[in-house]
């Protein structure tokens, strides 16, 4: 039986991309690319595995279709996904790097100058400087960012991806948080989150589900590990939702039993911080700006809290171990670069007190042509239970 041909997008999308690319790379005087990273290699060619293993890569001349070049094992993915023609395999017993800088030569490229994706996205260091000893000739450079300005803009089926994901990510946090009671453990909420995104349509995702309760809510990037939800926990949710590899992820916050009024501004301070993102953004605005304004809200409690300083990170393309896009452009406020209508970004608010609790909310972010919408639409409000044990979610506050 054949392996059908199942592109996440139509061949002209794949090749306005490719335009995209090659402008950054004539700016550059660049001959060619050489990409590892999955996310830039499923942006290109359209792979879409999940090998993170071997090395797998891209190469993007200017004057001709890339080439994709990948362990044999993998040659049913390109298949199923790819829309390039011309996909060399190599062997368990071949140098992968041997084969990428024999596919350069085979080009005429191997002399020229290449922008070759930074070590840790794609190779590590030892790989890197296998690659180099292997063309001698070239002259290399950071490939970094012909791939990722054009990717910071998404397309309207990009964007059509990550709201069927935040439609499934808005419905999970639904029934995550009706299965919140005092009781319930960490591991059950988790599984009533990802029975939703599994479920309802959803794929695998790239990260997550994060569920930390107690004392895990105020120390970041804990997980579930068994614990049971107690009366007094700020039971903390971030996850996302995963279409062809689209994302559109949230954090949310339930607070079991009455929250103190600390927390309760807390809880307000997020929400405006959120609040005050959306109503900000717009195509044209420095990035700082925005960063700036949020900023301004949290600053009466910025000190008595744990919190990052970061208002917003790109998203879109999720591969593990993250759902973040290592793009260059973050809502931070040193960037003064000025946001455009098409990017979209994970607002992650959270104040947080070591080792206590966590207040944290956030939504995904589209900048549209006058302004911004949030891709997820549940409430990014904190919600309060009461925590006798047999509440199972009702009482929003």
């Amino acid at each position: 039986m054949a392996i059908p041909r199942e592109l996440a997008f139509e061949v002209s999308e794949y090749r306005s991309r490719l335009a995209a690319v090659r402008r950054q790379m004539e700016s550059r005087n660049l001959d060619a690319l050489v990409l590892f990273g999955p996310q830039n290699l499923c942006y290109v060619s359209g792979l879409d595995n999940d090998n993170l293993s071997d090395i797998q890569a891209v190469i993007v001349p200017r004057d001709r279709d890339p080439v994709l070049v990948l362990f044999w094992f993998e040659a049913g993915r390109a298949e199923n996904t790819c829309w390039l023609d011309d996909v060399v395999l190599y062997r368990a017993n071949e140098d992968p790097l041997g084969v990428v800088a024999g596919v350069l030569r085979r080009l005429g490229l191997a002399n020229g100058r290449l922008g070759v994706e930074r070590p840790m996205l794609g190779l590590n260091a030892n790989q890197f400087g296998a690659l180099v000893a292997h063309l001698p000739d070239a002259t290399i450079e950071d490939s970094f960012p012909c791939v990722e300005i054009p990717r910071r803009v998404k397309s309207a089926a990009e964007i059509g991806y990550m709201r069927r994901a935040a439609a499934l990510t808005d419905r999970a946090v639904d029934v995550a948080c009706a299965a919140v009671h005092v009781g319930v453990s960490d591991g059950e909420l988790a599984a009533a989150i990802t029975s939703v995104i599994y479920g309802e349509g959803g794929e695998a995702t790239c990260l997550g589900p994060i569920v930390a309760s107690g004392f895990r809510a105020g120390a970041p990037h804990s997980s579930f590990a068994g614990r049971r939800v107690q009366a007094g926990d700020a039971v903390f949710l971030e996850f996302t939702a995963q279409v062809r590899r689209y994302t559109a992820p949230i954090m949310r916050t339930v607070w079991m039993g009455r929250p103190n009024a600390e927390i309760e501004r807390l809880a307000d301070v997020g929400e405006e911080t959120v609040a005050t993102i959306v109503r900000t953004a717009r195509p044209g605005i420095p990035a700082g700006d925005v960063a700036r304004a949020a900023a301004a809200v949290v600053a009466p409690i910025r000190d008595t809290v744990m919190f990052h300083d970061s208002y917003g990170y790109p998203i879109g393309l999720g591969f593990p171990p993250t759902w973040s896009e290592a793009l260059g452009f973050y809502l931070w406020a040193s960037n003064d670069q000025p946001l455009e209508a098409g990017m979209t970004f994970h607002l992650p608010i959270s104040f947080r007190r070591f080792g206590e609790w966590g207040v944290n909310q956030s939504h995904s972010l589209l900048i549209t042509p006058t302004g911004a919408e949030t891709l997820t639409t549940s409430t990014a409000r904190l919600l309060v239970l009461d925590d006798s044990p047999t509440s199972a979610g009702a009482g929003a506050g």
